[in-house]
């Protein structure tokens, strides 16, 4: 149960009910415990002391679960980034939000950064750039891992030069499917498959994948993507569904406008740029959703290219750790901030703009339109 405390923040929204059912149900096991020692858990009272194991006060906060598993969390909607996860009665949101604002510096990894310029100089390619991609995939669920697999099939254009697809595996996830099998072994050049690290997540393998593309060319682009949708909250999702498909169009099929973007001189382009965030990183920026294309050049002449923080947020928070904002050029939603891209009320805001977008694009928004791979707004 972890210590327990003596009131709920204010900053957690109301959530009455919710609690009043938790403590009703938490109660009937506590008051039926050995442990319990008249209103006080023994077990708690031993690791954290006994002005910290009230019983009446720990089975009213939603976070926290019985030392002996007799009871577990309950998930509410993090203030933050919408997930559905353990909030935190504490700091108000869940671990995941609260790391990545409290991260210091003991966690961040030293290196020698790469000296940022003072401006944007003009980069011609000299003629069709080289185009690779580089997946990441965790398969725990079937239908996004097929979903993501039609997108790619769909973007397959995009690519005129090396596919990599990395792995991750575990005992819940569907590697040995053999329509998963097959669909990546024909699609990509190479299939790295690796254990499933969760305190890594997309950062795993992230080095060794990159290896396999690198170059100091001018005339290469590198894309990056990822299999999102994955967890139990998000499988099904329509919002990340609506997110998905976005990214898909607005970045891995619009690789020529981040193609332009490259020409003038930006290293990076991709969609949903955010600023103010990630406290392991020197520049606090990212792409929400970690869909972006970069100039080689600029990727692997960076010497420390390899280095990422050792947060399970690496692989998102990669961007802003090695170039800056200004460097970072925003093919659709820039500067997202407000909301979390999970919650239903910043879509409502994005989707007008994004229909607009669709409008301008009109050979990407054809193409997708012939699929059912698009997700409708009325669906969101």
């Amino acid at each position: 149960m972890a210590c327990s405390a003596k009131r709920i923040s204010h900053l957690i929204p109301p959530l009455a009910e919710k609690i009043k059912a938790a403590a009703a149900a938490r109660s009937i096991v506590c008051n039926n415990c050995i442990w319990n020692d008249d209103g006080i858990c023994k077990v708690v009272a031993a690791k954290h002391g006994k002005e910290n194991a009230d019983i009446a006060d720990g089975v009213k906060r939603l976070s926290l679960h019985c030392p002996t598993d007799r009871w577990q969390a309950v998930s509410v909607v993090c203030p933050k980034c919408g997930r559905s996860t353990v909030v935190s009665e504490r700091t108000g949101v869940c671990k995941w939000c609260d790391m990545k604002q409290t991260t210091g510096r003991e966690h961040r990894v030293h290196y020698q950064p790469r000296k940022i310029p003072d401006g944007l100089s003009a980069m011609p390619f000299k003629g069709v750039p080289l185009r690779h991609l580089y997946f990441f995939l965790y398969p725990r669920y079937v239908s996004p891992t097929l979903y993501h697999l039609d997108w790619l099939d769909l973007c397959s254009e995009s690519f005129n030069g090396k596919r990599i697809c990395c792995v991750a595996i575990d005992e819940s996830t569907h590697h040995g499917n053999d329509a998963i099998i097959a669909r990546l072994d024909s699609y990509f050049d190479q299939v790295i498959y690796i254990q499933n690290d969760p305190s890594k997540r997309e950062a795993a393998g992230f080095v060794q994948g990159l290896q396999m593309l690198a170059s100091t060319n001018n005339d290469e682009m590198v894309c990056f993507a990822h299999g999102k949708g994955q967890q139990s909250h998000t499988a099904e999702s329509q919002i990340v569904r609506q997110w998905t498909a976005a990214m898909y169009e607005t970045v891995v099929m619009n690789w020529m406008n981040a193609a332009h973007a490259m020409v003038d001189g930006f290293p990076l382009s991709g969609s949903f740029k955010s600023v103010g965030n990630f406290a392991t990183t020197a520049h606090r920026w990212h792409y929400s959703g970690s869909f972006f294309w970069a100039r080689s050049k600029a990727l692997y002449g960076n010497e420390a290219w390899k280095q990422l923080c050792n947060q399970w947020f690496a692989a998102e928070s990669y961007v802003g750790r090695h170039f800056a904002s200004g460097e970072g050029h925003c093919l659709f939603g820039d500067h997202i901030a407000g909301g979390s891209m999970y919650q239903p009320a910043t879509w409502k805001r994005l989707l007008p703009e994004l229909e607009q977008w669709r409008i301008n694009n009109e050979r990407i928004a054809r193409k997708v339109t012939a699929t059912n791979l698009g997700v409708r707004n009325s669906d969101v």
